[in-house]
């Protein structure tokens, strides 16, 4: 019995400066993707780099009910593509979960932002960077973008009233026609053809543009992403689960970075046994016969994790433990495993020393006169956290195989996971 592991983050984007006159937005930004490199295509079935877009649609984030239509944002001046622009509409992926079908359309509108957007699809020339992608749509200047097209007052799209969803787009040649398609658009239009879509760009449509985006959280009722991030996937987990990132606003004073300008992975105490995890996808069955190792590098020590094995399409945390320096200090740890694919291969982490910053002591006759008391943080607190590890053993199967005197029986067997 396989068990169903969720891991739950939650990732802050500060708003970067933009020009307007909106309210200073702070986005929450529900947004991961993965991918690999790419095989482009053949002639009449092509993907160029770069031919990519984002699909945005607000959303009521307290009924969750989506206010007004999708607007379709690219870098790509698509007037000068010679062929009609074949699309599904301004559909976005909860008004098809809901029910919508597939209509396809030759009108296809579309705005250039005044501030480019970043790479979304992964390509052999480079891979998207998703902080950069957070950066962009937790910003004001995105709340602004999205406000201006739909009618809604800035101030109330940074109140918190509303999510901003966002849809990768993709524009590619499939079947000499030129088309303009979300991941959810994409995983419907390749069951509308039998599976000939993806057939056809099996790593630019079912890998890198499946992967471009999903949910670290779940959100809207949509759920989080946790399987591989580097491997073909199916045209079910497009149609429910991939492609879509959400970002929420909410007012307040601006969270200030760390004093560095970087952004941990990890905070630990100095002089401390801790443990370091990530987690191992296996696209292959890693067995018994060759087990998978996990490698961990930290402050010129070298941890290893050894003995894994995990089922195809399964995962697993691996870990080590380790001992903190002394001082504090920022640390950068490397991980590597030869087999399947890690959730990441890099975690930046700082060693604090809690007793360098002494609480403050308020005495009877201070005053603060401009104080005013914050809110409470909404921070849910971890009693409890579950994890399990896979081990697996041989399945005998033995067939006799009839060949009269020359008969013969044979183990047709395999392993089996739990």
């Amino acid at each position: 019995m396989r068990t169903v592991q969720k891991i739950l983050s939650l990732v802050i984007c500060l708003a970067m400066a933009a020009s307007g006159t909106a309210a200073a937005a702070e986005g929450s930004g529900n947004i991961d993707g993965g991918g690999g490199n790419i095989n482009q295509g053949v002639e009449g079935y092509m993907w160029y780099t770069g031919f990519e877009g984002v699909r945005l649609t607000l959303v009521d984030a307290e009924t969750g009910i989506q206010s007004g239509p999708p607007i379709d944002f690219t870098n790509c001046d698509l007037s000068a593509v010679p062929a009609v622009i074949f699309n599904f509409g301004k559909v976005s992926k909860l008004q098809y979960r809901s029910g919508a079908a597939l209509a396809i359309q030759t009108d296809y509108h579309y705005h250039i932002p005044e501030t480019p957007l970043p790479k979304i699809i992964s390509t052999n020339s480079g891979k998207a960077d998703m902080d950069v992608i957070k950066k962009y749509f937790c910003s004001e200047g995105a709340a602004n973008m999205a406000a201006s097209y739909t009618g809604i007052h800035p101030e109330d799209m940074v109140s918190g009233k509303y999510k901003m969803v966002i849809e990768p787009i993709i524009y590619l040649w499939y079947d000499h026609l030129y088309f303009a398609m979300t991941v959810t658009e994409a995983g419907l239009y390749n069951q509308m053809t039998g599976g000939d879509l993806g057939s056809r760009f099996p790593t630019v449509i079912m890998k890198n543009f499946a992967l471009s985006m999903f949910l670290e959280r779940e959100d809207l009722g949509f759920p989080a992403w946790t399987g591989p991030k580097g491997s073909a996937r199916t045209t079910s987990e497009m149609i429910s689960i991939l492609g879509i990132g959400i970002v929420s606003y909410a007012s307040g004073p601006e969270e200030i970075p760390p004093a560095t300008g970087h952004t941990y992975d990890q905070e630990y105490r100095v002089d401390t046994d801790v443990i370091t995890a990530v987690r191992l996808h296996a696209d292959n069955e890693i067995n018994n016969r060759s087990k998978a190792a996990v490698t961990f590098r930290m402050n010129g020590d070298t941890y290893r994790m050894t003995d894994v094995v995990v089922p195809e399409g399964g995962s697993q945390l691996v870990w080590v433990k380790w001992h903190t320096p002394s001082t504090p200090q920022e640390m950068t740890i490397t991980i590597s495993s030869n087999k399947g694919t890690l959730s990441t291969d890099r975690l930046n982490v700082r060693i604090v020393d809690l007793n360098g910053d002494p609480p403050p002591d308020p005495q009877a006759d201070d005053r603060n006169d401009g104080y005013i008391r914050p809110a409470v943080p909404g921070k849910t607190d971890v009693t409890s956290l579950t994890w399990g590890e896979w081990y697996c053993w041989w399945q005998e199967y033995w067939v006799y195989h009839d060949g009269g005197e020359d008969g013969y029986w044979c183990d047709h067997g395999g392993f089996e996971f739990d």
